[in-house]
């Protein structure tokens, strides 16, 4: 049986998060439903996106990507607007959310 190592959670917002892989490496990963056909059922659960050296590049990623917008609930060109604003949103109070954490 394998063992599951946790990595630490550096900042986590809404279904995305950061996670730090070694003393120079981030990793972001995203909850997201899938279907597991080894299972033969549908799994939530998060997905890893990708690697980056520093948390403002993931921060970044996270937003270029378009990790946190919804495409289940867009309807028209005005539904993505406002979910690419909501979106910056909460990237920036994050970063501010990081920032009070340093700060201490």
């Amino acid at each position: 049986m394998a063992v599951k190592v946790t990595k630490p959670i550096i900042l986590e917002i809404d279904n995305v998060r950061i996670r730090k892989w070694d003393e120079q490496n981030y990793y972001i990963e995203r909850e997201e439903t899938y279907f597991n056909p080894k299972e033969k059922k549908d799994i939530t659960d998060y997905r890893f996106k990708g690697y980056y050296s520093t948390v403002l590049g993931a921060l970044e990623s996270i937003h270029l990507k378009g990790l946190l917008i919804d495409n289940n609930s867009i309807g028209d060109l005005t539904d993505v607007l406002k979910q690419v604003m909501d979106s910056e949103k909460r990237v920036v109070d994050a970063i501010s959310r990081l920032d009070v954490k340093t700060n201490d």
